[in-house]
């Protein structure tokens, strides 16, 4: 049985102690805050850079993972791996996954094969995490392809982002310009469409902002067949008291019993700024 190694960049916003149990590489992107350059998950994490992006008062920029950190990466996993997994950040939001494609054109003793995630932060991760569980389980590199491909089918994304702002700074604002203008007193729901931003729906107030998400959950384990049916992640942006609370109105409503609640990292939070509360989902493969 081919031994298959993961890959992954901090875009997928996956908890530490889930990279940690299935030994999964993450590569980091650089943060740059004016000429000061941080590496997310090493030199940075989401504790410090919230509060130093609000001392900050601008908006502080990325750039991409170059082909040489990910051959350095892929030639140190090829000493004990048959296959390198490598999954990214969709390729329409950042360069990352052709610097991938790149470096695995350059390595001969293991097999890379790179795959566009198509999505951002769990959107993303999700898909990583269902590979690690598939080669847990003994899976080979077919089935775990086919399990990727089948969250990647189901996943969904709804964030509420308070400004547009950093999207528009960022230059990620994709389909998501039809909200610029005339939002006074309005929210956007924003959610992830063909690997872009894209518009959802205008919401007023921040407590229909809330029900909102919650609607669109029940919705969902209602498609998905049940509670015991979908995976559900709530994120935040320095927003910890609503993500905790929107988790447990979910549990207590709704009857799911594992939800993560999880912080976005520096990368995407570069991109999206403070105060987002986001739903991620997708049907369970099994």
């Amino acid at each position: 049985m081919a031994k298959i190694k993961i890959v992954v960049d901090s875009a997928t916003d996956i908890p530490r102690e889930i990279l940690e149990r299935y030994n999964i590489t993450v590569l980091p992107f650089p943060i740059y805050f004016g000429d000061e350059m941080f590496r997310d998950g090493i030199d940075i994490n989401t504790d410090l850079f919230y509060p130093k992006l609000k001392e900050f008062g601008g908006f502080p920029t990325t750039s991409q993972i170059t082909p040489i950190e990910f051959k350095e990466a892929y030639e140190k996993l090829a000493k004990e791996a048959d296959i390198i997994l490598s999954i990214h950040l969709s390729s329409p939001l950042s360069g990352t996954f052709n610097s991938a494609r790149l470096a695995s054109l350059e390595v001969d003793n293991a097999q890379v094969i790179c795959i566009d995630s198509r999505n951002a932060a769990l959107g993303y991760g999700f898909q990583v995490i269902e590979a690690a569980k598939a080669i847990e389980e003994g899976a080979e590199i077919d089935e775990v392809l086919a399990r990727i491909q089948e969250v990647k089918d189901t996943v969904k994304v709804y964030l509420s982002v308070p400004s547009l702002d950093y999207l528009v700074k960022g230059g990620r604002i994709g389909k998501a310009t039809a909200f610029l203008g005339g939002l006074l007193n309005i929210i956007p729901l924003l959610t992830i469409e063909d690997g872009i931003v894209a518009p959802f729906e205008k919401i007023r107030g921040k407590k229909r902002v809330f029900q909102r998400l919650m609607e669109l959950v029940q919705k969902a384990i209602k498609q998905f067949g049940g509670k015991d049916k979908i995976n559900l992640a709530v994120l935040h942006t320095d927003n910890h008291q609503e993500a905790d609370n929107l988790a447990e109105r979910i549990k207590a409503e709704y009857g799911i019993r594992d939800i993560i609640i999880t912080q976005v990292g520096p990368l995407i939070g570069t991109h999206i700024g403070p105060g987002v509360l986001a739903v991620i989902f997708h049907k369970k493969t099994s």
